[in-house]
């Protein structure tokens, strides 16, 4: 395993500078087009997403078939590679925990994702039935809005209306949903959580939140989710004033949640409010046309230098000291045999090893019994019959070794 860790933690390092800048277009991009429609900005904002899990697996792919193709792998001088000068044979163990502390980290972002699971699935069989009135609105609005099966409609102990559920949505409401809000206001929040089933939200928030949780480290990826969230919710209000013909109503029914809408750690995987000044404001204000045309330029112009620089910072692995060693010493590195000979004033010796073991040691004309052979890591010692040592090596799986030479006899 020494050598798929070191490789993610140089994989990772990338991954630092490559998600920052990718978060960095993407506010660029949004400052751009700030007139554009709200599923465009989602969309876009989807695709830096993308991009992020994109240039890591891009630079992993790269970086590991640059390992390969490097098969002549010589023991080589200790050579500054790329961004990361001082990437340097000692530093192995230093990627190793890296990518030790990035699995634990997806790990734990996983339990937690699957424990709101659990919550909201708990909060789902609490529920009840939500009031006829109610349950007749949410199967009008569906047929208008070519909802082939519409949701179940319940209430439970929530703040805000959200929805769940993968292939059977449902829409959940605050008990106290139908007294809180006049029929205008009920009726545009609820094109709104329909928007949301129409969208399929639910499933695409759950793909986003285990995307992100790839890059659980960096802030950089977690400023993207929220930008997406935040659009998501954008392009329902568009859809619901659609729906609806008017803004006023959803924006009072907004305005009547902001105060008691706190989300909770099972609505975190649901679709609900957020950002609820720039959505009124956007909700006044209908999106311009030119968006549309402009975007697509826009991250074609990011994502072909972006490609480059991460195949580059991947070609640039087989140059590490520390990545190249633990290659050759892998069950994944060359199959090659290296046999070496090499004389000191004791006389004449010769090594032969795979993969980083040595497997066979002759000195002189007298081949060593295995037994006398001990290696730790790349440390080799060869032992005497009575217990003393003749030969310490120090080997390069690469096909080398260095050693202190014997005395003459």
């Amino acid at each position: 395993m020494t050598y798929p860790m070191q490789l993610m933690g140089w994989v990772l390092l990338h991954a630092g500078w490559q998600t920052l800048v990718i978060a960095l277009w993407l506010d660029l991009a949004m400052r751009l087009m700030p007139r554009a429609s709200a599923q465009l900005r989602y969309r876009t904002a989807a695709l830096h997403l993308v991009a992020a899990i994109g240039a890591m697996a891009l630079t992993l792919a790269v970086s590991h078939a640059s390992m390969a193709a490097g098969s002549h792998m010589a023991p080589a001088r200790e050579v500054p590679a790329g961004w990361f000068p001082a990437m340097r044979r000692g530093t192995g163990p230093l990627l190793a925990i890296l990518a030790f502390v990035w699995l634990g980290g997806v790990a734990v972002a996983q339990a937690l994702l699957a424990v709101r699971l659990i919550r909201l699935l708990r909060l789902l069989r609490h529920s009840e039935p939500a009031p006829a009135e109610i349950r007749a609105a949410v199967q009008e609005l569906s047929r208008g809005i070519g909802l082939r099966r519409p949701p179940e409609v319940c209430c439970a102990d929530v703040a805000s209306p959200m929805v769940a559920g993968w292939r059977t949505s449902a829409v959940v409401l605050p008990r106290e949903f139908e007294r809180m809000h006049p029929p205008a206001e009920a009726r545009a929040l609820l094109a709104h959580e329909l928007a949301h089933v129409l969208r399929r939200d639910y499933a695409g928030n759950l793909l986003q939140l285990m995307a992100a949780s790839l890059l659980w480290w960096h802030p950089g990826v977690w400023l993207i989710y929220r930008r997406m969230r935040h659009e998501r919710e954008c392009a329902s209000d568009e859809q619901a004033v659609r729906i609806t013909g008017s803004a006023a109503g959803l924006a009072n029914g907004l305005f009547r949640l902001a105060a008691a809408s706190v989300p909770s750690d099972a609505a975190l995987v649901a679709a609900h409010s957020s950002g609820l000044a720039d959505r009124i404001s956007r909700m006044a204000e209908p999106p311009a046309r030119w968006g549309g045309r402009f975007a697509p330029w826009l991250l074609l112009g990011a994502a072909v230098p972006l490609a480059a620089i991460a195949i580059a910072a991947g070609a640039a692995a087989p140059r590490v000291e520390t990545l190249t060693r633990a290659y050759a010493a892998s069950s994944l590195g060359p199959p090659i045999v290296f046999t070496i000979q090499a004389h000191d004033p004791a006389g004449t010796f010769l090594v032969r090893m795979f993969r980083g073991r040595v497997v066979d040691i002759v000195l002189g004309q007298e081949p060593v019994p295995p037994t006398h052979v001990m290696q730790h890591g790349d440390t080799v010692t060869v032992m005497g019959r009575t217990g003393q040592e003749l030969l310490r090596l120090e080997i390069d799986p690469r096909g080398g070794f260095r050693w202190t030479p014997r005395r003459a006899s």
